[in-house]
C-alpha cells in the first residue's frame, strides 16, 4: 500500500494507506505526534532535532538491523495491530507495533507496507467511491478547540 498523507478528522488525524491501483484504501486513526512525524516525512523534512522516530530508526541501524517492510495484520475491536519487519544477520525478525509507529518507521526507510486481506475486507474503503467531500472545514464556532479552515472527515 501507499501511504498519501495524513486526513484531519474528527477524532483527530488518519493516514490515508491506498493499494497501487489507488482502488482500495484504509483509513488508520494516528496520534498528533505520528502526524507530524508522517507529515515531516513525506516532505522529506526533519526538525532540528531528532524525534521518537528518529531515534527508534538510529537504534535499529546501530544494532545491525534493516527495517524490511511493515504489517497491518488484523482488527479487533476497532483496534488495528501491526507489525515491523527487520532483517538482522539475515534473519527476518518480526516486532509487534501499533500500525502508525509502523508506518511512520516504513517511510523513513521507503520499505513496503502491507495490509492483510482481512484488515482490508473489514475496514477498507473503495476509493473510487469513498466521499472525500467530508473532509470540509468547519466553522471554528462548530467545534471548540479547532483552529479555522481545520478539516475533518
Amino acid at each position: 500500500m501507499t501511504v498519501g498523507g495524513i486526513a484531519p478528522t474528527v477524532d483527530g488525524n488518519a493516514v490515508v494507506l491506498t493499494d497501487d491501483g489507488a482502488r482500495r484504501g484504509l483509513l488508520l486513526s494516528v496520534g498528533s505526534a505520528e502526524a507530524l512525524s508522517i507529515s515531516l516525512r513525506l516532505e522529506q523534512r526533519k526538525l532540528s532535532g531528532p524525534m521518537v522516530h528518529d531515534l527508534l530508526d538510529a537504534i535499529v541501524k546501530k544494532l545491525g538491523g534493516d527495517v524490511v517492510g511493515v504489517r497491518v495484520d488484523r482488527i479487533e475491536d476497532n483496534v488495528f495491530y501491526g507489525t515491523v519487519l527487520l532483517n538482522k544477520g539475515g534473519e527476518v525478525v518480526e516486532v509487534d507495533a501499533r500500525p502508525s509507529d509502523a508506518v511512520t518507521i516504513a517511510l523513513a526507510d521507503s520499505v513496503p507496507v502491507y495490509v492483510a486481506e482481512g484488515v482490508l475486507a473489514q475496514a477498507g474503503i473503495e476509493v473510487d467511491k469513498f466521499d472525500f467531500r467530508k473532509l470540509r472545514a468547519k466553522p471554528e464556532a462548530e467545534r471548540p478547540g479547532t483552529r479555522p479552515g481545520e478539516l475533518e472527515l
